[in-house]
C-alpha cells in the first residue's frame, strides 16, 4: 500500500481487521438465536434492545473463541515454521559465503568458550577471570542471536541487539585490559544498585500487577548486602552508572569515557545510528518513502539485499576481534597466541571480503 504525503483521509475506519465478515457472523448468530426462540423479527429486535452489555460481551467472546480455534488449529505452527524456513533458506542462499564466514567466526568463538569452560572446570578462579568468562559467553550468545535475526532478514532488530552487544564489548574490554580483581569487585558492587532499584520498583507495584510480594528474607538480604557494600566502597560508586570505573579513568566515569579509554570511539557513529532503532523517533518510524509516497509494505518486510547485512555483520565481528585479542592474551599459552589470533583474523578478513568492505583499524 502506498500513502502519499499530501493525502488527507477523513475516514480511517477499516472493517474486518481481524475477523473476516465479522458483521455477517454477528448477524448469522442473531438470526440463529431468533429461530431458536421462535419469535417474530420485530419482537426479537425489541428484546435485543433491552439486553445489557453482558449479553453482547458473551456473544463476542463466543465468536472470538470460534475464530481463534479455527484460525490457529493444529497445523498453524507447522505452517509458520515452514514459512520461516523457506524465508531463511532464501536469505542465507543469496548471501551464502557471508553467512558462512560470520557463523564460522562465531563457531570459533563458541569453541574458545567451551575449551576454556572445560579446561578450567574445577579450578578456583579469581573473580576477574570468572567475570571474563561470563562476559565472553554472553557475547557469544548475543552474537549468535544477531546472526539468527540476520538470517531471517530482521536487520533492524539485529542492529538494536548490536547496540547492547557493543555496550558489553566496551565494558568487557576495560575489564579485560585492567584484568584486576579490585575492578571486578567494584563492578560487582555497583551492580547491586540495579538489584535494589528493581526490588524497590517491584515492591511498589506488585499489587496492581497481581503478583505475589517478594519474600521478606530476600528483601532483607538485599538491604543487608547494600548496607555492607556502602560501608566498604565510596558513596560515589553507587550514584553514577559507571562509578565503578572511576579509579581507572582520568575523567568523569561515563560510557563515553570508557569507550574512549579502550579505543572504540571510532564506532560511536554506528552506536548513535543503532540507537535510533532502539529509541522510537518520528524519522525512524516513518523512514519508508519512495519519492512522495510511503511504501507501507516495507515496514514489516524482511530485508534480502546484501547492503542491509553489511553493517550488523561487520560491526559484530569487529567488536569480537577486539575482545578476542584480549581474551587470548589472558587465556591462550604465549606460544599459541599468534596462531590462534591468526585464525580469527583470517575468518574476519574473509567475511569482510564477502561484504565488499574495508575492515576498520583495530584499537
Amino acid at each position: 500500500m502506498d500513502v502519499a504525503k499530501s493525502q488527507l483521509t477523513k475516514n480511517v475506519k477499516v472493517k474486518n481487521l481481524i475477523i473476516e465478515n465479522l458483521d455477517g457472523i454477528i448477524e448469522n448468530a442473531l438470526v440463529s438465536a431468533r429461530r431458536e426462540l421462535k419469535i417474530p423479527e420485530a419482537e426479537f429486535r425489541e428484546r435485543m434492545n433491552l439486553l445489557n452489555e453482558e449479553f453482547y460481551a458473551h456473544m463476542y467472546d463466543s465468536i472470538a473463541q470460534m475464530v481463534a480455534d479455527h484460525a490457529f488449529g493444529s497445523s498453524y505452527l507447522q505452517d509458520w515454521r515452514m514459512m520461516k524456513r523457506r524465508s531463511q533458506a532464501e536469505i542465507v542462499g543469496r548471501h551464502r559465503r557471508a553467512f558462512l564466514y560470520f557463523f564460522g567466526y562465531l563457531h570459533t568463538c563458541f569453541l574458545i568458550y567451551e575449551k576454556l569452560r572445560l579446561g578450567l572446570q574445577g579450578a578456583i578462579l579469581d573473580k576477574r577471570h570468572t567475570l571474563h568468562l561470563c562476559m565472553y559467553g554472553n557475547l557469544c550468545r548475543m552474537a549468535d542471536e544477531i546472526g539468527i535475526l540476520l538470517s531471517h532478514g530482521y536487520t533492524s532488530a539485529a542492529l538494536t541487539l548490536w547496540r547492547t552487544f557493543y555496550e558489553h564489548t566496551v565494558v568487557g574490554l576495560l575489564l579485560l585490559r585492567e584484568n584486576s580483581n579490585e575492578l571486578a569487585d567494584r563492578f560487582d558492587a555497583a551492580g547491586h544498585r540495579d538489584l535494589e532499584v528493581r526490588a524497590e520498583s517491584y515492591i511498589k507495584r506488585h499489587g496492581e500487577l497481581g503478583f505475589d510480594p517478594l519474600d521478606q528474607q530476600e528483601v532483607m538480604d538485599i538491604e543487608q548486602r547494600g548496607a555492607w557494600l556502602r560501608e566498604h566502597f565510596e558513596a560515589q560508586l553507587f550514584k553514577q552508572d559507571y562509578g565503578w570505573a572511576a579509579k581507572v579513568l582520568a575523567e568523569k566515569p561515563t560510557f563515553r569515557a570508557i569507550e574512549a579509554h579502550v579505543g572504540l570511539s571510532k564506532f560511536r557513529p554506528f552506536y548513535i545510528w543503532a540507537s535510533s532503532f532502539t529509541h522510537p523517533n518520528f524519522e525512524r518510524l516513518t523512514d519508508f518513502w519512495n519519492g512522495d509516497k510511503m511504501i507501507m509494505d516495507r515496514i514489516t518486510a524482511q530485508e534480502h539485499e546484501l547492503q542491509a547485512f553489511v553493517d550488523p555483520m561487520q560491526l559484530t565481528m569487529a567488536c569480537f576481534q577486539e575482545i578476542n585479542t584480549e581474551m587470548l592474551a589472558i587465556f591462550s599459552p604465549d606460544h599459541q597466541f599468534e596462531a590462534n589470533i591468526s585464525i580469527l583474523d583470517k575468518l574476519y578478513e574473509k567475511l569482510i571480503g564477502q561484504l565488499g568492505e574495508t575492515p576498520p583499524n583495530k584499537s
